[in-house]
This record gives C-alpha cells, structure tokens and sequence, in this order.
C-alpha cells in the first residue's frame, strides 16, 4: 500500500509544469497571471498532501500496532482519557487506505488526462483492492465487480465534463456578479479581430444605472487607444495624472464646467479598489465617488487607482465638452499592411471629395447597407499570407462583431483625413425596473471622431447586434440576475452606501443575547447539588487482567524479559531458539490470551477456566522445576 502511495507521490511532484503552456502571451494573460497563480497555489497544495502526511504514514508502518490510536489525531480525546474519562482505545484507524486516497487525490490534481494516467490509476486501485479482498470473495467475482465500478466511473467522469462545460457556461454569470467586472486595460486592448469561434460574452451584470427620469447615456466608455496592430489596439498616452478631489473627498471636477445638463448614477464593482470607471461622453463631474486616488490620462480614461471594492457615484455630463487631448499624428496614422485596403474603398466611397459630415454619413450608409452583425466567425474571417483580417471583413465576407465595425470605421476616417480613435466601454439598452443595468454581452467598441473642431462618438455597427446578443441571454438569467441584486445591496451597505446598517443592531442584539443565554443556562455550567460525587471509574482494556501474563512475569525473573516491541510470538521463539525454553505447550495458551485481547466476542467461560488452569499448571510445574 505505501510503495503506491510512493509511487503516485512521486508521479505527481512536477504535474504542475502543465499549467506553463495554459496562458498565451498579450494582455489576457497578463490580466490573467493574477488568476492563473492562484490556481497554482491550490494545485500545489492538493500535490503536496502525500508528503505533508507521510510521517502519520510511516508512523504506522515502522510502529508496533497495525493502526493508528485516535488519540493520536485528537487533543480533546487525549485529555479525557487523561482525566480517566474514558479508558484507553481498544481500537484504532489504519491509515494506510486514507493515505492510499490521499495520494490518488494528488494524482488527479495534476493537469495530465491521459489514457497512461487512467490505466495507471485503475492499475494502482485494483492492486489496492485485491490485497484486501475477503478470501471467500472468487477471483471472477472480483474481477466483474471491479470492471463494473470502473465502467461506472468512466460514466460518472463523462457526466462531470458535462456539468463542468455547465459551469463554464455559468461561472461569468454567477462568479462576476459576485466579484463585479473586471473591465479594461488603459494600455492595450487584445481584439477578437482575426479569431475563429464564437465570440461569447457573460449575462452577468456588471453595472447599474439610475436617472432622474431621463434616458440614460447610450454609450459608457471605458479606455481609449489610438495605436492599431493587428488583433491589438494599444495607447500611446500611457501616463495617468492625479485629480484633486473637493474638502469633502467625494467630489472631483474632471472639467471646469459649473452645469452640467444632464446626471447618472453609477454603480458598479472595481476588484481590489482599482479599475477604470465606465463614464458617459463629456463627463464633467463626479460626485459621491469614495475612491482615494483618481486618475486620468490624455485619452479621457479615468481610473481608481485605489479605493473600495465597491463604488455608487453620480456623474455629471453634457454635449459639446470632453476630457480627450487634442489630436495629433497617431489619430491619422494607418497601419502599413492596411494601407492599401483603406485607400482603395476610401476611393470607392469618394471620402475625400466629401465634407467632414458627408463622410461620416457616407461611411454609416455603406456599412448599413452592405455589412452585418455577427458573433460567428469561420475561416474566412482569418488573416492570410497578404491579406489582413481586416481588410477581408471589408473587401469580402463583410460579416463580424463590432470590433471589426469600430477597426474599419477610425481607420477608414483616418485615410479620408480625419482624426480618429478607438473605444472601448459599454451600451445601455436593458431597463430593469427603474434601473438600467449593463451586462458583460453589453460590452462595446466604437469609434471617436475629430470633427468640426470638437469628438463626437461614431458607432456603425449595424442596430441589430443588440437583440442578437440579448436573444443568446440563457434560460438561468434570471436566477443569476435575482442573486445579483443580492450581492449588490449587500456591496451597498458593506461599503457604506446601504440603509442596512441602521438596522444591523436590531438583528446583532438578540443574536448576542441568545448566544449569553445558552452560555450561562448550559447544563454543564450549572453547579451540581452533590460535590461529593464518585468520579467515572475508568474502563479497562480487554484482557489487561489476562493470566498470560503471570507466564510473562515468571520468565522475566529468570532473565528472560520480552524485548522493547518484541511480539508474544516472536518472544517465545527466541526463547526456544536461543534459551532452550519449550515454547510448544506456551503457544496454545497465547492464542487463548491473543482471543481475550483482540477478539471483540473475547473469550467464552470455559475458555477462560482453560487459560486459567493452564497458566496455573504451567506455574506451578516451573516453580519446581527450579526450586521454587
């Protein structure tokens, strides 16, 4: 049984090296490195448990009893035999078997499904089962049993991949309600421009939003970027400057506007108090904002750079202003392998005889007419030798989600001559009740144009992409949605902005009270009118008073004493090797004696009048033959 646990230990030490090739580089994995050493450390640890318990093993297997005393594991049970509460252990737990399941456990821990690791495990667990298969129990018997749980075990691991792909498919919608969005990078965004598959994002919500009556902002941007390379979008204004909050620390003017027209109120998640706020165009001021340092860069990104997990702030916005730099090169600049697309259907369209409006108006024409919305991407949307995905979205399928609409439309803008960047955030379009709220399948990419002197949104993917990805809304939403508005009032009143906490001492109050109670009216805590009560009588061991021993005293006065560990049977053979005893007409009395301490049923009436008189005529026969 150990030399299996060995073996599994040692199988398993580097089973972690199969994580290494998981994360891919770019800013997912980088965002991810948080995650995926998480993930690690509980692998480790699970890989781990033989070892950390292979000195209980080995314990066991170099000690003189065949099991463990319970004692050994517990404190508790230690001080109440102490105490003569409970008499000492007639039994024990053998912990070969855990130990044995430990090492199997830490085996499947690592990231290898093979068919050698299957057949290995099998193998290892029939050896395991067969040494302890009942001697009456047949071979064949055995064996049909034994394929029958395995076959039951390949059924139940096909079940369990069924339910983890469940789960994958419910964990962004349960496990991000929880813990809130994790939002974008302000440096770099990865797009899906490129990619084959579906492009698949969580029903979780991720943002709620309240108005005086008014229609919410449409768009909430997040970061922008104004550097392309296909599939990344990277910014080149990377610095953040520190905004100066108001004497009240809630409230920080990000423009010197006195009045703003138009106000939401935001709440949302931000996962160790740090992330990117997602804001409504031509935000001005924001108000109720608990955060400790606020930040923003010459690309209007606005970011909490520490803070609460949790923030609800109202944010003060209006047309015509904005927080973005003025243009420069990078927002003209067009990548060297899709120069040659945008020039030729910036020609078709005539872009550059046009007006700055007309161009804007002719680019949402062609791509209303022409293109259309899709989560589905298949081997056509991939890039070729000399040909950008892109550019085979514009010139070819004409079929993609709205990164490639975002892509086209500032790069497009760009070679007609004006200045454009790309956005990344979210569109409000579900209302719940009075409240807007901003699901991951929400999440967005437009453009930003220099028009006119002034930015101005530009979004030309196609209307339809909305009820697309609401219609992919799964049938458990609203079970997900119901424990969502759990987790956020509870984020309400855990970071101070509930109305919980005035009623916290109403429920703490009896709580306390009734744990006070149950202290002092306990049973045990009550003074007993009898002080002179007989203390518990501690039970004896089976066969502690066997007259087995009386044999074992009688030798050792003539020297020959049992050895530190030395088994009764190992004793007695020793002493008919080496000392001349005759051992033969001892043994039947040891198993008599090995009957009355190791036997639950012990030993009957007439057996124990047998050992009895035996020991007795063995006595009284070695008194005289030595003189006594």
């Amino acid at each position: 049984m150990f030399l299996g646990s060995w073996v599994i230990a040692f199988a398993t030490s580097d089973a972690a090296t199969a994580l290494g090739g998981l994360m891919k580089s770019g800013s997912f994995a980088a965002r991810a490195e948080s995650l995926n050493k998480s993930a690690r450390a509980v692998l480790k640890v699970f890989q781990w448990l033989p070892l950390s318990f292979l000195p209980i093993a080995l314990a066991q297997a170099y000690g003189q009893r065949e099991k463990m005393d319970l004692a050994t594991f517990s404190m508790w049970l230690r001080r109440r035999r102490a105490r003569g509460e409970v008499a000492g252990a007639d039994s024990g737990l053998n912990v070969s078997w855990p130990y044995f399941a430990l090492c199997l456990l830490a085996a499947c821990s690592a990231n290898e499904r093979t068919l050698w690791f299957t057949g290995g495990l099998i193998v290892l667990s029939a050896w395991a089962l067969w040494t302890s298969r009942q001697r009456g129990f047949s071979a064949t018997r055995w064996a049909v049993v034994l394929s029958a749980a395995v076959s039951l075990g390949f059924v139940f691991q096909m079940g369990l991949r069924g339910l983890q792909q469940l789960a994958q498919r419910l964990d962004s919608a349960i496990i991000a309600g929880m813990v809130g969005n994790t939002g974008f990078d302000a440096k770099e965004s990865r797009t899906m421009i490129g990619a084959v598959g579906k492009v698949k994002q969580s029903g979780s919500i991720l943002l709620r939003l309240e108005t005086d009556g008014q229609s919410p902002p449409g768009l909430l941007r997040e970061a922008v970027y104004n550097l392309y390379k296909e599939p990344m979008w990277a910014a080149s204004k990377r610095n953040f400057a520190a905004v100066v909050s108001e004497a009240d620390g809630f409230t920080w003017n990000l423009l010197n506007v006195t009045n703003a027209a138009k106000s939401v109120t935001i709440a949302g998640y931000l996962p160790g108090g740090k992330g990117l706020l997602a804001l409504p165009f031509g935000t001005t001021r924001l108000e109720e904002l608990g955060v400790f340092i606020l930040e923003t860069n010459a690309l209007a990104a606005v970011l909490s750079a520490a803070g609460p997990g949790f923030v609800r702030f109202r944010a003060a916005y209006d047309a015509g202003v904005s927080l973005d730099g003025a243009p420069d090169k990078d927002d003209l600049e067009v990548p060297e392998q899709e120069q040659a697309t945008m020039r030729r259907v910036a020609g078709e369209l005539n872009l550059q005889q046009l007006s700055p409006e007309e161009r804007l108006s002719a680019l949402r024409k062609f791509f209303a007419d022409h293109f259309h919305y899709s989560t589905w991407l298949d081997e056509s949307h991939r890039a070729r030798a000399r040909e950008t995905a892109l550019a085979r979205f514009l010139q070819k399928h004409r079929t993609g989600h709205c990164e490639y609409f975002a892509a086209a439309t500032t790069l497009l803008l760009r070679q007609a001559g004006i200045p454009a960047r790309y956005v990344v955030g979210y569109s409000v379009q579900e209302k719940r009740g009075r409240q807007w709220v901003v699901r991951g399948r929400h999440a967005h990419a437009w453009c930003l144009a220099y028009v006119n002197g002034a930015w101005r949104d530009i979004d030309n993917t196609p209307a339809e992409w909305s009820a697309i990805e609401d219609a992919r809304a799964p049938w458990w939403e609203s079970v997900t949605d119901a424990w969502s508005r759990v987790w956020f009032e509870f984020s309400k009143w855990r970071w101070g902005g509930g109305e919980w906490r005035r009623y916290l001492l109403w429920l703490v109050v009896p709580l306390l009270l009734l744990a006070a109670g149950r202290i002092v009216f306990q049973k045990q805590w009550r003074r007993t009118g009898n002080s002179a009560a007989t203390p518990a009588r501690p039970r004896l061991w089976p066969g502690l008073d066997s007259e087995f021993y009386v044999i074992e005293r009688a030798l050792e006065k003539r020297g020959l004493e049992r050895r530190a560990g030395e088994t009764f049977s190992v004793w007695l053979a020793r002493l008919e090797r080496d000392d001349g005893v005759n051992a033969e007409e001892l043994r039947p009395l040891l198993q008599l004696h090995y009957r009355l301490r190791f036997d639950p049923e012990g030993l009957g009436g007439n057996d124990r009048v047998v050992l009895e008189s035996s020991v007795a005529a063995w006595n009284d026969k070695a008194a005289a033959a030595h003189g006594k």
